[in-house]
């Protein structure tokens, strides 16, 4: 499957700058199943700026603006050729050992609540425990781009599609033994076109303790819930950032509102001996498939954020994206039918996943990713 990818991430200024400092995290990763055709990223400054790679494998630009700035624009395109497999990640490099993803920050401290609600899971392993706290996580809190703390309310979850209606998913490929099968989704809340215009996350992410009470999160919020439970439970854990293409439905748009339109998206990456990182997202409820580009991951969303500056984003000026995702044509649903499969369920052998993915040799990071300077006016 080929994704061809536009993102355009902008910042209007509050006032003219030319002594920031950008770190950008913007090339995707090259491993099993995700192969990188080409990618280019157009940013002021980026023709100077030096390329290293941080502790968790991310390619990072750092960029001092070369001269007065009245906006930063940066554009990234390409195209990545995606193949399912099944959520597991195989062929990455990997700069540290998966122990270190067992470290907790202060974002993703799980508390007494969370530390409470998956130890009570019961499965017959580590796998299976994942996909039953994935869809726990899904089921309890619900997904809201740019969850303001300061004015945003405690919600209550909304009520759910009874079985049979249009937008209901099976969970049999997610639940992964867990007991009795749901028949209702996470309504998933957004106004107009969901990756046009405000950007998908906030600044700054919350803390789990935060996402508990206001019952509700972002990607990374939700993220960050599902791996402080996987942490309590000595399982190591990392946000993934990247984005989510998916084909567009039409037919009856309200009982639908589980599909996200394309955009950026934050999922979450396990380790489970034996099969290595697996993928979990838990605003969808599923294992990330060839619809997922991956771009970085961290110990938390901080760490693994596309845009960090000094000064401070907020400090800076009002932030606008847009991002543009498509796909071949495609039938929806023998596509849907036939892509929802996830580890650990159903009879499908995973022995063989990623074996036969192909050769995907990691690039120089300087030749996945074009050196120009956005032109500015």
């Amino acid at each position: 499957m080929q994704i061809t990818l536009r993102h355009t991430y902008r910042i209007e200024l509050n006032e003219p700058v030319f002594d920031a400092v950008l770190a950008l995290r913007a090339t995707a990763s090259q491993f099993d199943g995700q192969d990188i055709e080409t990618w280019n990223v157009v940013a002021p400054g980026l023709e100077t700026a030096p390329i290293a790679v941080d502790g968790f494998g991310n390619v990072v630009r750092l960029i001092s603006l070369p001269h007065q700035q009245h906006e930063i624009v940066v554009q990234i395109s390409g195209k990545v050729d995606r193949t399912d497999t099944f959520g597991m990640i195989k062929g990455l490099a990997e700069p540290c050992r998966p122990h270190v993803y067992l470290r907790t920050t202060e974002l993703t401290e799980p508390g007494d609540d969370i530390a409470e609600k998956v130890s009570a899971i019961s499965q017959d392993s580590p796998l299976a425990v994942m996909h039953a706290w994935n869809e726990f996580v899904h089921r309890t809190w619900a997904y809201e781009r740019a969850v303001d703390p300061e004015v945003s309310k405690p919600k209550q979850k909304s009520k759910r599609k009874k079985a049979g209606q249009r937008g209901t998913r099976s969970p049999d490929a997610n639940a992964a033994g867990a007991d009795g099968a749901l028949t209702d989704d996470n309504a998933i809340q957004s106004e107009g076109e969901a990756g046009v215009g405000n950007p998908a996350f906030k600044s700054s992410p919350l803390p789990v303790g935060d996402v508990v009470r206001l019952g509700c999160g972002d990607g990374i919020d939700l993220a960050h819930v599902f791996i402080a439970g996987a942490r309590h439970l000595d399982l190591p854990a990392r946000v993934v950032l990247g984005y989510l293409a998916r084909p567009k439905i039409d037919e009856e748009p309200e009982t639908n509102g589980d599909l996200l339109p394309p955009g950026r998206h934050a999922w979450a990456e396990v380790w489970i001996e034996g099969l290595g990182w697996v993928g979990f997202d838990p605003v969808l409820n599923q294992c990330p498939t060839d619809r997922y580009v991956r771009l970085s991951c961290a110990l938390d969303g901080n760490g693994a954020v596309m845009l960090r500056s000094v000064p401070g984003l907020d400090d800076l000026g009002r932030v606008t994206e847009t991002v543009e995702l498509s796909l071949p044509d495609l039938d929806p649903e023998v596509d849907e039918h036939q892509s929802r499969q996830d580890v650990g369920a159903g009879d499908t052998d995973h022995s063989q996943v990623g074996d036969g993915a192909g050769d995907a040799s990691t690039s120089d990071p300087s030749n996945q990713s074009g050196s120009q300077t956005q032109s500015q006016s």
